[in-house]
C-alpha cells in the first residue's frame, strides 16, 4: 500500500461518474495499450467531462487518459458517417449533375465517365467536393499519426502539397510559361489535371487544414485572444491584397485556394476557441441547420433561379434571388430538422447525421 501511495496519488473518482479508481501507472498503461490495439477507447461526453474535472482537481500529471499518448486511433466510424452523407447527397443531386454535364455539350457516353471522375476526385456536385476531400484528408492524417509520424513532418508535407496546389488554382498564371519552356512537363501536368480535375481535394487542400485541426485537438495548440484577433486581421488584409493582385494581373484560374487563407484560418479559429459562450440548447439545433443549409442551398438556388426566369430573367440575377433562396433554405432546414424528431420520420436524420 505504501508503494502505491509513493508512486501515484490514489484518487477515488467514483463521485465524478467514473466507476473504477486509478490503477498503478504501469498497469494503466498496459490497459491503455490493449484498448488501443482493440479499438475500444471510450469517447463518451461523460468521460470528457470527468477528465476535465479530474485534471482541474488533481493536476494533469496525476491523471492518465486512455489516449494521452496523442496517437489518433485508426477508427473508421467517422469515415463511414461522412461517406454515407456523401452517397445520400450524391443521389439527391444526380439529376442536376447530369443535366449540367449535358448542357455543357457532353454526350451521354462521355458524361458518364466524367461524372464518375468527379464523384471520386472532385465531388459529385459543386459544393459536395468538401465531403470526399474531408474523408481523404482525415484518413491521411489519422494514418500518419497511427504510424507515429512526427507532427512537424505532417504539417510540413501538408503545407508543401497545399503550396503545390496553389499553382493549379489562384496562382495558375505563374506556371503557364511552362507550356513553351517545358512542354513535356506541361503535358504531364495536363494529364494529371484531366484525372483529378482540380487540386481542390483532400490531398492538396484538405490535408493541411485537417493537420491544423489535429494540432488544435491533440496538442493543445492555441493562441491568446488578442494575438489571434490581430493575426486574423493582418492575414485577412494580406489575403485581400493577394486576391487583388492575382485578379489584377489575371493570374487566377480558380479561387478555392489562396496562400494567406491558411494563416487566416489558424488565427480565426484560435480567436473563436477563446470566445466563451454559455451553454444553450439552441447550439445543437443551429449545428443541424447549418449542415442542412450547406447541403441544400444549391438545390434550392437552382429551383428559385428557374422560377424567377419564368417571371423575369433579370430577377434571376438580382438580390431578390439571394433573399428568396436564403429564406427558403433556412425555413426548409428548420422544417426538416423538426420533422426528423418525429418517430415515423427519423429517416430524415440521414440527411445530416
Amino acid at each position: 500500500m505504501s508503494y502505491f501511495k509513493d508512486k501515484v496519488k490514489e484518487t477515488c473518482i467514483s463521485k465524478y461518474g467514473v466507476e473504477t479508481p486509478m490503477l498503478l501507472k504501469d498497469v494503466q498503461l498496459k490497459r491503455n495499450n490493449s484498448l488501443q490495439q482493440n479499438n475500444s477507447f471510450n469517447k463518451s461526453k461523460q468521460e470528457e467531462l470527468a477528465y476535465d474535472i479530474l485534471i482541474e482537481y488533481f493536476g494533469q500529471e496525476n491523471i492518465i487518459r486512455q489516449y494521452s499518448d496523442n496517437i489518433y486511433k485508426w477508427n473508421c466510424d467517422f469515415y463511414i458517417k461522412s461517406l454515407k452523407l456523401y452517397i445520400i447527397w450524391t443521389i439527391i443531386y444526380l439529376p442536376l449533375s447530369f443535366l449540367s454535364l449535358l448542357k455543357e455539350g457532353w454526350g451521354l457516353k462521355h458524361a458518364v465517365p466524367v461524372y464518375i471522375r468527379n464523384v471520386i476526385f472532385a465531388g459529385s456536385y459543386m459544393h459536395l467536393w468538401y465531403l470526399p476531400a474531408l474523408i481523404v484528408a482525415v484518413i491521411i492524417v489519422s494514418f500518419l499519426l497511427y504510424k507515429k509520424v512526427n507532427v512537424k513532418k505532417i504539417i510540413t508535407v501538408s503545407s508543401v502539397l497545399y503550396f503545390i496546389g496553389l499553382f493549379a488554382q489562384s496562382w495558375f498564371g505563374f506556371i503557364t510559361p511552362l507550356e513553351e519552356l517545358a512542354p513535356s512537363l506541361w503535358n504531364i501536368l495536363r494529364l494529371v489535371q484531366s484525372v483529378i480535375y482540380s487540386t481542390r481535394n483532400g490531398l492538396f487542400e484538405g490535408f493541411v487544414f485537417v493537420a491544423i485541426g489535429m494540432c488544435f485537438a491533440f496538442y493543445d495548440f492555441n493562441i491568446k485572444k488578442g494575438k489571434a484577433f490581430a493575426g486574423f486581421a493582418v492575414s485577412m488584409v494580406l489575403l485581400l491584397f493577394e486576391v487583388f493582385i492575382l485578379q489584377r494581373f489575371e493570374l487566377s484560374r480558380a479561387h478555392d485556394m489562396y496562400l494567406f487563407l491558411v494563416p487566416a484560418v489558424i488565427f480565426g479559429f484560435s480567436f473563436i476557441l477563446n470566445v466563451k459562450l454559455p451553454d444553450n440548447a439552441i447550439y445543437k439545433s443551429l449545428r443541424v441547420m447549418s449542415y442542412l443549409i450547406f447541403y441544400m442551398h444549391p438545390l434550392i438556388n437552382k429551383g428559385v433561379t428557374e422560377a424567377l426566369k419564368c417571371i423575369d430573367k433579370r430577377l434571376s440575377e438580382s438580390g431578390v434571388k439571394f433573399l428568396i433562396t436564403l429564406t427558403l433554405t433556412i425555413a426548409l432546414s428548420y422544417v426538416i430538422m423538426k420533422l426528423s424528431e418525429k418517430p415515423k420520420l427519423r429517416f430524415l436524420k440521414k440527411l445530416y447525421s
